[in-house]
C-alpha cells in the first residue's frame, strides 16, 4: 500500500475519536448546567450500527450505549419486525421530523 494511503479503519478511528471528544464536551456541559450525569448514550442514524461503535462508546464513556429503535411505539405487521429493527436507526431523524406536530 502506498504510504500516503490510509486504511479505512484508520480514517474511521480518527473520525470516531474526534466525535468522542465532542461528546465528552457535551457530557461535561450537561453536568455543569444541570448538575447531573448522563446515564446512557443513544446511537441513531445511518452509522449507529457500525461494527464496534456501540462497544467503543460504552468503553470510552463507561456508560451503556443503546441503538435507537424508533419504530418500537408503532403498530406494524409482525412480518416487518426484523426489517424495521435493522433499518430503524437510519430513520430516527426522518421519523421524528415526520411526527412533529402530530401530537397537537
Amino acid at each position: 500500500m502506498n504510504p500516503k494511503q490510509k486504511k479505512m479503519s484508520d480514517i474511521l478511528n480518527e473520525q470516531i475519536g474526534s466525535l468522542a471528544v465532542e461528546i465528552e464536551k457535551i457530557l461535561a456541559e450537561f453536568k455543569n448546567v444541570y448538575d447531573k450525569e448522563v446515564s446512557s448514550l443513544i446511537l441513531a442514524g445511518g452509522t449507529a450500527k457500525l461494527f464496534g461503535l456501540k462497544e467503543f462508546f460504552e468503553k470510552s464513556f463507561k456508560k451503556p450505549a443503546i441503538i435507537a429503535s424508533p419504530f418500537d411505539d408503532f403498530n406494524y405487521p409482525v412480518v416487518l419486525e426484523n426489517r424495521l429493527k435493522a433499518i430503524g436507526p437510519s430513520f430516527a431523524v426522518a421519523l421524528g421530523a415526520g411526527l412533529m406536530g402530530a401530537e397537537s
